[in-house]
């Protein structure tokens, strides 16, 4: 997947559109490979992408090698790369993870968005100055409407994601509607 959206980015010139990262997910099990890093590196030279133009997102689950996960992820950054801890708020996630994790940005999934944006929980007041003074960027997921937009940009989300935006699409379809 790596190489296709490495591929893809290349091909289409995708950086003078004005498009400013590539994001790929990477899974745990994948931070167990030990040459994880190597091979991004080498596959974004190959294409000629900029490594500062990766963005690499982590789904936080029952990691079963913790010390690897983390070991892969900041080699990662070390190399430029950023990478941003995905769906917070599902599953299993912990404080603990924003905390000792090495990333750049944390993806508040879109339930405790919607929650959030419904009145139904404070809890994101409450977690975003943590998350800031980490050093690390908030991403507010899920965001559909242009009211939910303004909401969560006046109570400090910086970032947004969601159908909004676009929804996702093909490459084919993104190369005929942007490039």
């Amino acid at each position: 997947i790596f190489r296709r959206a490495c591929i893809f980015a290349s091909q289409n010139h995708i950086f003078d559109y004005g498009i400013e990262y590539i994001n790929v997910n990477i899974s745990p099990g994948q931070c167990q490979y030990e040459r994880l890093t190597e091979d991004f590196v080498e596959i974004a030279a190959e294409y000629d992408i900029p490594v500062e133009r990766i963005h690499l997102e982590i789904t936080e689950s029952e990691f079963q090698d913790p010390q690897a996960v983390e070991r892969t992820l900041d080699r990662l950054r070390k190399f430029g790369m950023q990478v941003a801890l995905d769906d917070f708020g599902t599953g299993c996630s912990t404080l603990l993870s924003i905390l000792e994790l090495p990333i750049d940005y944390v993806k508040i999934d879109k339930s405790l968005v919607w929650s959030y944006g419904e009145g139904g929980n404070q809890f994101l007041d409450d977690l975003m100055p943590v998350i800031k003074n980490e050093g690390k960027k908030v991403i507010a997921e899920g965001i559909e409407t242009e009211e939910q937009r303004q909401f969560l940009e006046s109570h400090g989300f910086e970032y947004g994601q969601g159908y909004l935006f676009d929804r996702p699409i093909p490459a084919d379809e993104f190369e005929r509607k942007y490039l």
